[in-house]
């Protein structure tokens, strides 16, 4: 039982990998309805929030970072130190630039 496409072209519905009947998928299925339910969360609220916290994990780790004091210290002094320019790096930008 498809949908009906223009021209006689009929789509059949896809199956996605969840219904498989494999043993693999099987065992996921059930792990994940199992954390679902000790979370005591339906397995749509488990999934969304269990992808909305590794996108935060994955942001996060792009735009912040933890320091120790001592770390913090010395970051913070790396960058109030005035700029050197490294004769190695100067060099290049001094030639002119290709046409």
């Amino acid at each position: 039982m498809g949908v009906k496409l223009h021209r006689g072209f009929e789509s059949r519905p896809l199956r996605s990998p969840e219904r498989l009947q494999t043993p693999a998928f099987r065992s996921r299925r059930h792990t994940k309805r199992r954390a679902a339910a000790v979370a005591d969360e339906s397995l749509s609220e488990f999934l969304v929030e269990g992808g909305r916290e590794r996108a935060a994990r994955l942001l996060a780790d792009r735009t912040r970072f933890v320091l120790s004091e001592e770390d913090w210290a010395a970051f913070s002094e790396a960058l109030d130190r005035p700029a050197q320019a490294d004769p190695a790096l100067v060099e290049p930008f001094r030639r002119p630039r290709p046409a």
